[in-house]
This record gives structure tokens, C-alpha cells and sequence, in this order.
């Protein structure tokens, strides 16, 4: 009996701690990830990749002109014109090089391209948040309260004093340690640094939410046990 009323104790006070938090929470600056997704690229610094879309527009030509989405080779095909490396560029670059290839075929082409769809430039963000993942930055600038809304804010049992923002790198990668509750619950934008495309944001859980955890899984096969006994039981006639 004693060990039964311990661990309810501590399933009341994880409650009582997981409300705390849902009330830190509701104090937030009301922001949706979608706000963040709607908000204008800066199309001139964004660098094309694979899966990527772009619209090109040949004045006088509508048979080359469409939408046109990258190729994991980096390339694009234009019907009667063949292929055009587009990776690698920005918009401006890219235009050149529709441009300078076009103009085997036609004297002093008028080229204008505009991006329809951002996908190949990623984050990930992972741990304890409502909805790990990766996310495609759509050609803007994320910070880490950003990507933190796009994955739908930390869970109740987060580290947020400790999260990790990591720099994939050919070498080493780059780990820094961010205050991300001072981010989200205090407004200081010291910490609200740039998460760059490829980087990776782990929100560890804290101790007490690995306890919880663990008291759960223990007190889980003992509840799958007695619903399956009271399934068992005959039903009472009316």
C-alpha cells in the first residue's frame, strides 16, 4: 500500500509540474508557425537545390517558358533549349545561366525567374518538442524561437535552459548550448540565434521528466494486465 501511495504522489506532483508549464506557456506572444512560413523570402541570397521549383519566364517564348522543378542532378530540361544547371545559384545567378544558354538560340533574350517552391534547404529539430522533424526554411531567415514554433513549442518536461543548436560540418560539427527558456519566456533575443539551413536543434528532456517516463512505462504492463482481466469478466445479464 505504501509503494502504491509514493507513486501516486509522484504522478501528482509530474501533474501539478506539467501545469506550471501549460501556464508559462499561455503567457506566450501569440505565434503560429504558419505566420513564420508566410512571412517574405528574401529570394535574392536564397540558393537553389534539388526539389526546388522555379518559374521561368522567356518574353516572347511560351514554349520554354513553365515551371520547372530541379532535378537531384541539380539540372533542369527545357524542351528545345536541353538542360541548364540551375544548384547552386541564386536567382540572379540563375537567370545568367538560362540566359547566356538561350541565347544559341535567340538574340538578346529576355529571361525572369521566380521561385514557386522552397524545399531543399532543411532544418531539423528534435527531442523533446510536440513535433520533431525537419522543416524547409522556405528561403527565410530562421531562428531558434522559430524553428521551436514550427515544431509546435517544447513539451511539458523539456530542458529548455539547455538546448542544443549543432552545425553540421565536413570536418567537426559545432555544438552550441542556448538558454531557450530565456528566448521563449523572457523575450531576450541574445540567445535567439540563427538556425542555418542543415543545422540540427535538440531539446533535451530533463530529469524529472525521464522519471516520469520511467514510472509510466513501469506501471504500464501492470494497466494492460488488469484491462485485459476486465475484458475477461462476464458480462451481467439485464
Amino acid at each position: 500500500m505504501n509503494n502504491k501511495n509514493a507513486v501516486r504522489s509522484l504522478l501528482v506532483s509530474a501533474v501539478l509540474s506539467a501545469l506550471l508549464v501549460v501556464s508559462s506557456c499561455a503567457t506566450m506572444k501569440k505565434c503560429s508557425a504558419q505566420n513564420i512560413l508566410n512571412e517574405k523570402a528574401n529570394t535574392q541570397d536564397y540558393v537553389f537545390g534539388p526539389d526546388d521549383m522555379v518559374r521561368i519566364v522567356v518574353e516572347r517564348h511560351p514554349e520554354w517558358s513553365g515551371e520547372y522543378t530541379i532535378r537531384p542532378d541539380g539540372n533542369i530540361l527545357i524542351q528545345g533549349i536541353g538542360e541548364i544547371r540551375l544548384a547552386g545559384l541564386t536567382k540572379a545567378g540563375a537567370e545568367v545561366a538560362c540566359t547566356t544558354t538561350i541565347e544559341k538560340f535567340i538574340n538578346n533574350p529576355q529571361v525572369t525567374i521566380d521561385t514557386t517552391r522552397y524545399s531543399s534547404e532543411m532544418i531539423y529539430v528534435l527531442g523533446d518538442v510536440n513535433l520533431p522533424g525537419r522543416y524547409a526554411t522556405g528561403g527565410k531567415k530562421i531562428t531558434l524561437r522559430d524553428a521551436i514554433i514550427l515544431a509546435a513549442l517544447p513539451t511539458h518536461f523539456a530542458a529548455t535552459h539547455r538546448v542544443y543548436v549543432i552545425t553540421t560540418s565536413e570536418n567537426r560539427p559545432v555544438q552550441r548550448v542556448v538558454d531557450l527558456y530565456r528566448v521563449l519566456y523572457r523575450g531576450e533575443t541574445g540567445n535567439n540565434v540563427l538556425i542555418k539551413p542543415g543545422d540540427i536543434v535538440y531539446v533535451p528532456r530533463t530529469l524529472w521528466g525521464h522519471v516520469v517516463t520511467f514510472i509510466n512505462d513501469l506501471l504500464s504492463p501492470a494497466q494492460a494486465v488488469t484491462t485485459a482481466r476486465q475484458a475477461a469478466l462476464p458480462v451481467p445479464a439485464p
